[in-house]
């Protein structure tokens, strides 16, 4: 303590000279390789038929493997490796409790998808660490160029009756766009860009534009010209691909990019009803549209979660334990689904919500946990309490991840999650450096 007390100014530049030579070192092998595979993994989630074929009805998203890689780091907390452990097994518990009453076969391509499913919000929070602020331009970039291809399928093909990219949309577990390119050219003409479908494409822009606004938020960042033209971009692409769920997107994302603007000027508060008031009016106008035309889905996909729903009421273990991981096609193929009392247009294969799948599959007692975990992340923003911002960004998630996209392999219905996770640990990261390095001045005390 003495030599502190004598020697305070040399130790203190010695410290700064230390500090100087560290930031002057070159970026090491290990940073840069985390960089890289922050950036590919985001990049990734924008290009859903970049993926493994897992069989012939399911697939494994490139983003998914290297959120793997990712998310290793991570498991040095102990606190967040255990909540991983626990996501991953809850799935496997539910099937192991289901052979005391169910003798049906276990799917093993539907556990390696739920494993990836977990593994990408982890190596979304992993992203939002590695590349901190530097997300927002990349998220930016990505959103608009996925965009602007979308727009550019729009108004140059289909507008002319032609489905471009064929052999770009040729996975196994997506809807076959060359069997039905014909439908498409002629009837529907809904863009669906980069991803499988035209909700899919809607969907996911609407939850990346949101991770896009939250890092703006928590990196107290303002508004770019690149952000501001991602933000104009998705919305118009959501509003041009009649997705239903683009009722509700257009004005949380609305409101969800004005709240910010109005903490920092009270008096664009004024502004908010009038935004609001054309955020309603573009989401009417897609239902006007939906209701006119022959593509609507709605009847169909409700039909399929309420048919699907019905199903684990009627024995306990179905409620408790669930159907089983990827076994539910099989109880739409056999009929045991009903669609006695509802108003269906077409063939029903499966449950259309990521969300409802993962309860039925898994039952109240484990696939209900899984959920919660997600939507406790989103409405906190990663924080200890809820949030106004959160609870929008809530409202959008659930949308999209319940009534929009049936795929479960869909990049962003994880990420959004993970990001907020990645904020959770980048605050205790931070709280951790303020006080390791604190020392106590003890000298006056001698």
């Amino acid at each position: 303590m003495l030599i502190l007390k004598q020697n305070g100014k040399q130790l203190r530049r010695s410290s700064s000279a230390m500090n100087s030579r560290i930031a002057s070192l070159p970026t090491t092998l290990t940073t840069r390789t985390q960089q890289f595979l922050a950036v590919t993994f985001t990049v990734l989630s924008f290009l859903p038929y970049l993926a493994i074929p897992l069989g012939s009805n399911t697939n494994i998203p490139f983003s998914a493997i290297l959120a793997c890689l990712l998310a290793v780091p991570l498991f040095r907390s102990p606190k967040l490796l255990v909540t991983s452990l626990v996501m991953f097994a809850l799935p496997f518990v539910a099937a192991l409790l289901r052979l005391f009453f169910d003798d049906s076969p276990l799917n093993a391509n539907a556990f390696l998808t739920s494993i990836f499913g977990v593994a990408t919000v982890l190596g979304a929070a992993s992203t939002f660490r590695i590349l901190r602020d530097s997300v927002t331009p990349l998220l930016s970039a990505c959103i608009s160029l996925s965009a602007i291809v979308a727009l550019v399928q729009k108004f140059v093909f289909l507008d002319k009756g032609i489905v471009p990219w064929l052999e770009y949309y040729d996975v196994p577990g997506y809807a076959s766009v060359a069997g039905n390119a014909q439908t498409i050219a002629l009837y529907i003409r809904r863009p669906f860009g980069l991803f499988p479908e035209p909700s899919f494409l809607a969907g996911s822009l609407a939850l990346a534009t949101v991770a896009l606004i939250a890092s703006i938020s928590v990196f107290k960042q303002r508004y770019s010209a690149l952000s501001i033209m991602a933000f104009s971009l998705s919305i118009i692409t959501i509003y041009v691909s009649d997705s239903g769920s683009g009722i509700v997107c257009i004005v949380v994302l609305a409101a969800a990019a004005f709240i910010p603007i109005i903490r920092r000027v009270k008096g664009l508060l004024l502004l908010l009803p009038f935004v609001l008031a054309g955020a309603v009016w573009l989401g009417l106008s897609i239902a006007a549209n939906r209701q006119s035309g022959v593509n609507t889905s709605w009847n169909d996909r409700m039909a399929s979660i309420i048919g699907a729903s019905r199903l684990i009421l009627e024995e306990p273990d179905m409620f408790l334990f669930g159907l089983g991981r990827g076994m539910i096609p099989s109880y739409f193929e056999s009929g045991r689904v009903s669609f006695a009392d509802m108003t269906v247009y077409s063939s029903i294969p499966d449950v259309y919500s990521v969300l409802v799948r993962i309860v039925l599959e898994n039952g109240i007692v484990f696939g209900l946990p899984i959920v919660v975990w997600m939507v406790l992340l989103v409405t906190t923003e990663g924080t200890s309490r809820i949030t106004l911002s959160g609870v929008l960004y809530f409202v959008l998630w659930f949308v999209v991840a319940a009534l929009t996209i049936s795929y479960e392999t869909a990049a962003w219905i994880w990420i959004l999650p993970g990001i907020f996770l990645g904020r959770r640990s980048i605050t205790s990261i931070s709280k951790n450096e303020s006080t390791e390095y604190h020392f106590e001045d003890t000298s006056h005390s001698q």
